[in-house]
């Protein structure tokens, strides 16, 4: 009789261990789908706020720069910003892959720069540029969005730019100009020159207006960090008046 017990009391324990089993199974892989789910829909929004804010700054134009924040619960796999990463094409969306689901949200204009991969929170600027937007901390920044002189006949002046290096090692820098207006004589100093670590430098722009007639004339500068593949094109403005005549 007891034998018999015995046997009926570990059948018992044995059924209730599978159906426990049985039951932490379902909820383990219910909990597993839906936290990855809740990683997914964090994904993306992540991308959407920062198309967004780069949709933003397109419309307000160049120079335009906004500050996201944004916090990804997971490790990307993949992360593409405005290529496509199996062509190489040129897009206007962010491209990424987590846990084999691919994610991606578009802009209104070209895309460029890039976004973490690893799981954390980050602080990042989308800068509205001639070429589309800019995502991402650049390793270094310029401190003018555009620059305008008023003379008159016959008279100069000039301007500078602050050059900052934001990387830990030096950086080379090329400064070039669009900018031939009859008349107008504009240079740039230094068109090269290197900055080293957390530091900063300026590029001085002289305007001449020798023999330039009234009007407004437009042009631009760039400054590129060689070998980082981050430019800058700041529009040029010089509105030459007819001094005391125009009175």
């Amino acid at each position: 009789m007891n034998g018999q017990v015995s046997v009926e009391f570990i059948f018992v324990v044995a059924v209730s261990l599978i159906l426990l089993i049985s039951i932490y199974t379902v909820a383990f892989g219910q909990l597993t789908s839906l936290n990855r789910v809740s990683n997914i829909n964090a994904v993306q929004s992540a991308l959407d706020s920062i198309v967004i804010a780069s949709n933003d700054a397109y419309s307000q134009g160049v120079g335009a720069r906004k500050m996201v924040t944004l916090t990804l619960p997971v490790n990307l796999d993949l992360v593409a910003v405005g290529y496509n990463p199996f062509t190489g094409a040129r897009t206007k969306t962010i491209l990424v892959r987590y846990n084999n689901t691919y994610l991606y949200a578009t802009a209104n204009t070209w895309l460029n720069g890039t976004l973490p991969q690893i799981a954390g929170r980050y602080d990042l600027w989308v800068t509205c540029g001639q070429q589309g937007i800019y995502i991402g901390n650049r390793s270094s920044d310029v401190d003018r969005e555009s620059v305008y002189f008023l003379l008159s006949p016959s008279a100069s002046s000039s301007s500078a730019i602050l050059v900052k290096n934001q990387d830990t090692v030096s950086r080379n820098f090329l400064a070039g100009k669009n900018f031939s207006k009859p008349g107008i004589t504009f240079t740039l100093t230094p068109e090269s020159f290197a900055l080293t670590a957390d530091s900063s430098g300026y590029v001085t722009l002289n305007v001449v207006t020798s023999s330039a007639g009234t009007g407004i004339y437009s042009g631009t500068i760039s400054i590129n960090q060689t070998g980082g593949n981050i430019n800058w094109t700041i529009p040029v403005t010089v509105e030459v008046t007819g001094g005391e005549d125009d009175d």
